[in-house]
């Protein structure tokens, strides 16, 4: 304990200086400077400084402060100048430091103010970014549900010239009112043709025929699968929910739902996943095998590509 802090505590005066030996006064001139305490040292010492700090330095400033005190009151032969600067000093660090504290509190509730802000913008943004994705998604749906995908359309060659005028042509002669049906129709190649294995047989792309109506689509739809039998008319989903449709697909193949008090199990069934006439929502339909008829299991939200069974929001059907 040094003598200045024990005499604050005990109230006695300093004791007498022992006499002065012999022993030479060390050189002061060789020592080595005592670091210097700049601004810029500072700082970077205190890059993580905390509200809890300054109120830490602040008491142990007052504490200090209030034994100096106590020294300067006492009739002793301390320099009373020299104390009287420094306890001048503490002084004036204590009401800085009182200040920092407020300024502290101040700038802790502003900054928790504008996260909050943030948090709430950051929100808000996601929402309308969500809102945005989902009416895409349901431009994409209604224009799917009037599209008819053909995904084994031979073409001769894969450098066929004007292949999507082959592909008229080869409607054509399939039926004779196909000509009339399609005319307002936009025909696509959704991907390059795939070369078949040998190398002069035909490619295989797949066809997009997008109706101007559901009802243009159901009526070609249907002549062409009577005209030929071999053609594969599997149902065209938006590439942004294609991957989560196969996903829930597998998904339920493996679990019961309930709806309505209605339990359904789906477990080995054959699912179709259809949307609903406003596209908000998937319809989910399974039949144990191709000579039954479709049951309706009960409506759940849109799966998109990142779906995840054990996070998706299932709607108002539970799984069970």
């Amino acid at each position: 304990m040094s003598s200045v802090k024990r005499m604050a505590e005990t109230g006695s005066s300093p004791p007498n200086k022992a006499p002065r030996t012999s022993n030479p006064s060390p050189n002061i001139s060789n020592s080595p400077p005592p670091p210097s305490l700049s601004y810029a040292s500072i700082v970077k010492d205190n890059t993580d400084i905390s509200i809890d700090d300054i109120k830490a330095d602040l008491d142990n400033l007052s504490s200090t402060h209030s034994s100096l005190y106590n020294i300067i009151k006492q009739d002793s032969k301390h320099d009373k100048p020299l104390l009287n600067a420094i306890y001048a000093v503490l002084t004036l660090s204590i009401s800085i430091n009182g200040k920092l504290v407020k300024k502290f509190e101040s700038l802790d509730s502003t900054i928790s103010n504008y996260n909050q802000r943030i948090t709430h913008n950051s929100d808000s943004s996601a929402k309308i970014q969500e809102s945005h994705e989902l009416a895409q998604i349901h431009k994409d749906l209604e224009k799917a549900d009037r599209t008819i995908k053909i995904s084994n359309f031979p073409l001769l060659k894969q450098d066929t010239p004007n292949q999507i005028q082959f592909v008229k042509d080869s409607l054509t002669k399939s039926d004779p009112d196909i000509p009339h049906l399609i005319r307002d129709s936009q025909i696509k190649l959704l991907n390059q043709p795939i070369q078949s294995q040998h190398q002069d047989g035909p490619n295989t792309p797949i066809v997009l025929i997008t109706m101007p109506s559901k009802s243009a689509k159901i009526e070609i739809h249907n002549k062409l699968s009577k005209a030929n039998k071999d053609l594969s008319l599997p149902y065209h989903f938006p590439q942004k929910i294609h991957k989560g449709i196969k996903k829930m697909r597998a998904h339920l193949n493996t679990c019961s739902i309930q709806y309505k008090n209605t339990t359904h199990n789906l477990k080995d069934k054959q699912i179709l996943l259809r949307p609903s006439k406003s596209y908000n929502t998937f319809n989910i339909n399974y039949r144990a095998n191709s000579n039954e008829k479709w049951t309706l299991a009960g409506p759940t939200n849109i799966p998109t590509n990142d779906f995840d069974p054990c996070t998706f929001n299932w709607g108002p059907i539970k799984l069970v």
